[in-house]
C-alpha cells in the first residue's frame, strides 16, 4: 500500500467543484450481498459523459507516470467512478469483488478530492492483519493498496467526501511480486543517478522478472 500524488491541486479542485453540483445514483446500486447492508454513499458513474472524461484522464496518468506504472503494472482499469460522503454516511468493514465485469481486481485505489480541512470522519482505514492504517489523503493524492484486504469508510461527521475510486487488473497478479519489482525498479534508478552507471545487466534482470511473472 502506497500513497502517490496523481492530480494537482487545481485539477483535483475543478473534479470536486463540479461534483458538488450533481446528483448522485445511491451507491447500494452497484453492492451484492451483505455489502448492500454496509455501503452508505453516493456515486456517479462513466455512464456521465463528464466522468468518463475524468476517468480517461487518470488512467492515462497510471499508465505514463513513471512511479505509478512501476508499482501496479496497470493491465487493465474496472469501476471507476465517482463516490460521496454525506454526514452520517460510510461504509462498514468489506473485501470488494476479486472479480468485476469479469475483470479480476488485483489493486484498489482512492483519488482523494475534498480538502483535509473541509470534512471530518470519512477515514480509510485499511486492516494488514497486525495493525490497521488509516488514511486521510491530501488533495489529488492516490491510495493504492491490494483489493484482498479488509477495509472501511469511516462516517462521516461533518463536510462532504468526495474521492474517486477504482480497481486494476495488474499484469503482476501477486503483491509481494509487484512489491519486489518496484524495489528493484528503484534501486536502478538509484544507482544510475548516484554513479551515473546505464545499469545493464540490472535493466536486464528487472525485465526479465517482469516477463516471468506477468500473466
Amino acid at each position: 500500500m502506497k500513497l502517490f500524488n496523481l492530480l494537482t491541486a487545481a485539477e483535483a479542485k475543478k473534479i470536486f467543484d463540479w461534483s458538488e453540483s450533481q446528483q448522485f445514483r445511491d451507491g447500494k446500486e452497484t453492492a451484492h450481498g451483505k455489502a448492500k447492508d454496509m455501503k452508505d454513499n453516493e456515486q456517479l458513474g462513466a455512464a456521465n459523459p463528464q466522468v468518463a472524461k475524468w476517468i480517461e484522464q487518470i488512467k492515462g496518468r497510471f499508465l505514463t507516470d513513471t512511479t505509478l506504472k512501476a508499482y501496479t503494472q496497470a493491465q487493465e482499469f474496472v469501476g471507476m467512478r465517482i463516490n460521496s460522503y454525506k454526514t452520517a454516511q460510510k461504509y462498514d468493514w468489506h473485501v470488494d469483488m476479486g472479480i468485476m465485469s469479469g475483470v479480476r481486481t488485483d489493486m484498489s485505489f482512492t483519488v482523494f478530492l475534498t480538502p483535509k480541512s473541509e470534512y471530518e470522519g470519512g477515514v480509510l482505514e485499511i486492516n494488514h492483519g497486525s495493525h490497521v492504517v488509516k488514511i486521510k489523503g491530501e488533495v489529488g493524492q492516490v491510495v493504492v493498496y491490494p483489493t484482498g484486504l479488509l477495509h472501511r469508510v469511516t462516517p462521516v461527521t461533518s463536510g462532504r467526501r468526495i474521492c474517486f475510486i477504482g480497481w486494476i487488473k495488474s499484469n503482476i497478479p501477486a503483491q509481494d511480486d509487484r512489491d519486489a519489482l518496484f524495489t528493484l525498479a528503484a534501486e536502478i534508478g538509484r544507482i544510475k543517478k548516484e554513479h551515473s552507471d546505464d545499469s545493464d545487466k540490472l535493466s536486464y534482470v528487472l525485465q526479465h522478472m517482469t516477463r516471468a511473472l506477468a500473466r
